[in-house]
């Protein structure tokens, strides 16, 4: 694995998976800034690690490549409590160079600390996500870091401890054929967003991986267009838990409206321009689940 082992890393605080690759989160990753060059000092921005499916002589999976901030293609800047890599996702791909066929990952990595300047102000912790197309042979093929609420043409607006990218869902609703804005989707998680004069009220922004990131972009809050149930609450901090499947996307509500959380199941077409469905509320109290615990929907797998 790239670097050493230090004192608050934090490797293994997201991990995710695709047909084709693991991907390992490192938040307390301290990184050298790009402008700094090699021998500048490190900053704890954080990091992920990329790995093959194939064993080592270790008996472990192989290591591919490491993502960071100080890489150039990325935009922005490592800077101390980013927490790049708190959440990672990933799924496999396939695309097309000239008439060669590749397969690949792509890679969601949220970014909860970055400060976002907008208006000319710095938004502190406002958020944002960075998605890596990473190809088997080749390694990183492409990079998108415009995945934040300060372009004109995404919903939103970046505000301070948004935490924009707390939690990621990326999924490919179509693996066998190459992708489409509409198959190839990520569910990012603004859990710090204020819905009106409702603090915390919390957030999903949806997008279509194909295509600049303002093209396909929808969003997700309780009581709209998108068929989530009920009215934004304070401190409810909806996109604090999100999981994808290639039918739905499952949104984890612990902190409420239920008395001990929820969980939302919702068709990807109520967010990518289909029919809106009924959306499924689990929750403990119904359908045979014992009324008792606490923050349901936490995690949802």
């Amino acid at each position: 694995m790239a670097g050493t082992a230090e004192a608050g890393d934090k490797f293994g605080s997201a991990v995710a998976g695709s047909a084709d690759h693991l991907v390992v989160g490192v938040p307390g990753e301290g990184v050298v800034p790009y402008t700094s060059g090699p021998n500048g000092a490190e900053v704890v921005s954080g990091q992920v690690d990329v790995l093959g499916h194939e064993l080592n002589s270790s008996g472990v999976p192989t290591y591919r490549v490491s993502i960071n901030q100080a890489d150039p293609r990325i935009s922005g800047e490592a800077e101390a409590g980013d927490q790049f890599g708190a959440a990672v996702s990933a799924a496999a791909a396939r695309t097309t160079r000239g008439w060669v066929p590749y397969r690949g990952s792509y890679i969601a990595i949220g970014v909860p600390g970055e400060d976002i300047t907008y208006a000319g102000a710095s938004k502190a912790d406002a958020g944002r996500v960075v998605v890596v197309n990473v190809l088997l042979g080749v390694g990183i093929d492409e990079v998108n870091s415009g995945y934040d609420q300060a372009p004109d043409d995404i919903v939103g607006a970046p505000e301070a401890g948004d935490r924009m990218g707390a939690q990621v869902a990326v999924v490919n609703r179509a693996p066998e054929t190459n992708s489409t804005a509409s198959s190839l989707v990520m569910a990012v998680g603004v859990p710090g967003e204020d819905i009106g004069t409702v603090v915390d009220a919390g957030a999903v922004s949806v997008f279509g991986l194909i295509g600049a990131p303002g093209d396909n972009d929808r969003w997700i809050e309780a009581g709209n267009g998108s068929g989530m149930p009920g009215t934004p609450g304070t401190s409810q901090k909806t996109g604090t838990s999100l999981h994808g499947t290639q039918t739905s996307l499952y949104i984890g509500m612990p902190y409420g409206p239920g008395a001990y959380g929820s969980l939302y199941a919702m068709q990807w077409t109520n967010v990518t321009g289909g029919t809106v469905q009924p959306v499924t509320t689990y929750a403990p109290g119904t359908g045979g689940l014992p009324a008792a615990g606490l923050r349901f929907g936490m995690t949802a797998r």
